[in-house]
């Protein structure tokens, strides 16, 4: 199902999908909704849980982006 016809990315997917598209298990998925991260949607007839495949990705993407922002290396400096 699709929140917005136009929009592919605003596809109603289960956790196991949504697990599937982001290269992660289906606990980290949940870990993400506990951490407010992403949002599960419900609705009159769906059953289970639900995100937007939007949703998934963009938290995927802001969490691969977070841990690659560490601290940079130290410095060294010349012993000469």
């Amino acid at each position: 199902m699709l929140l917005d016809p136009k929009d592919p990315l605003s596809e109603v997917i289960p956790l196991k999908t949504a697990a599937a598209a982001a290269n992660v298990s289906e606990r980290t998925i949940r870990r993400w909704v506990e951490a407010g991260h992403l949002e599960l949607l419900t609705a009159p007839g769906l059953a289970g849980s639900w995100v937007t495949r939007r949703a998934v990705l963009e938290c995927e993407r802001d969490r691969h982006q977070a841990a690659r922002r560490g601290r940079p290396g130290a410095r060294v400096d010349s012993l000469t």
